[in-house]
């Protein structure tokens, strides 16, 4: 059974989620939010010229902060999405996105893990500039 510290940090995520589908819908596509506990492999489907792409979406609250990406392994593993948005802020201030494998590639390949969230799980902490550079993702939204 879920605890309420991870039913409240889903909760948190949800913002950056419905916040990316908002803004996806806003340019005209069609954005289809995966229902909670349905299918965990991915968030969105977003239906655009190109057809159906899956999207993992990761709020990232602290990025601002700490000047860091989190990228958390075990739930980059277990995505079957094409794409991964990374939302930065509260209130959001940015939306990088771009696909999925390459952002886990980098997290797995990265020489320093750390411990993080309620179930101890591995991410590498990547500079935002590093993130960037290393991974040239597309920036959706920047509100600065």
């Amino acid at each position: 059974m879920p605890t309420s510290h991870f039913l409240k940090s889903r909760e948190k995520g949800k913002i950056g989620q419905h916040f990316l589908a908002q803004t996806f819908r806003s340019w005209g596509a069609k954005v289809d939010e995966v229902p909670d506990g349905f299918f965990t492999d991915y968030d969105l489907v977003v239906h655009g010229n190109s057809g159906p792409r899956t999207v993992e979406v990761k709020h990232d609250y602290r990025a601002e902060k700490t000047g860091n990406i989190c990228l958390e392994l075990d739930a980059l593993w277990h995505s079957k999405a094409d794409l991964l948005a990374i939302v930065v802020g509260n209130p959001i201030k940015t939306i990088y996105l771009l696909p999925l494998q390459p952002a886990l590639a980098l997290a797995q390949s990265w020489p320093r893990k750390s411990v993080v969230g309620e179930r101890a799980e591995l991410a590498a902490l990547i500079p935002i500039d590093t993130f960037i550079s290393k991974l040239n993702p597309q920036v959706l939204i920047t509100n600065q």
